[in-house]
């Protein structure tokens, strides 16, 4: 006599449910905190032009956002760590949830800073 077994899955709407608050949860999350997510990697030294020459990735380890409008801001430190000088530089391009983003940006020499430091002002987060 054969037997016949019959197997389903439960898709409990609550659990389905459950899941989806979660998820929306966590997106609010990442998108209202793109500081909590974005990560730098940089590199600055001046060319031959002496212009100084900032090149560096940003990470981004959201697992939902996307980050578009990128806003960074560069502080120009002499010998002693001293600030000389900021200004903010926009960074074109889109962030994907777990990827990143190179860029490059050249400024002119500024009298005395020795170092260059990059730091996030803001950035636009969106749904994927």
């Amino acid at each position: 006599m054969p037997l016949l077994l019959v197997i389903s899955c439960n898709s409990d709407p609550k659990h389905s449910s459950d899941y989806q608050n979660m998820k929306t949860s966590l997106q609010s999350q990442e998108i209202s905190s793109p500081t909590s997510f974005l990560e730098f990697k940089t590199d600055a030294h001046k060319n031959l032009l002496g212009q100084w020459v900032i090149e560096g990735t940003i990470m981004n380890s959201a697992t939902l956002a996307t980050y578009k409008n990128i806003l960074v801001k560069l502080t120009y430190v002499d010998v002693d760590g001293k600030t000389i000088s900021k200004e903010n530089q926009a960074i074109e391009g889109d962030i994907r949830a777990g990827g990143s983003l190179d860029f490059k940006i050249k400024r002119p020499n500024i009298r005395d800073a020795r170092n260059v430091v990059v730091s996030l002002v803001s950035a636009e987060g969106q749904n994927p």
